[in-house]
């Protein structure tokens, strides 16, 4: 599937009763999101076709 480079995308994020514990998640996943988001739009990515590479799976 090819997805034009201006689409737009929804982003759900489902946030239950809150601890320090979830806190601490929420905000690693966040993270992680902003940072995949922005290698995305830079064009930092790998093919889905390479990500295997290399990879011994039995």
């Amino acid at each position: 599937m090819t997805i034009a480079k201006h689409s737009r995308v929804q982003v759900i994020i489902l946030i239950t009763e809150e601890n320090e514990e979830d806190n601490e998640l929420v905000e690693s996943a966040s993270e992680s999101f902003r940072q995949g988001w922005y290698d995305a739009m830079i064009g930092n990515t790998v093919p889905i076709s390479q990500l295997w590479e290399g990879i011994d799976a039995e």
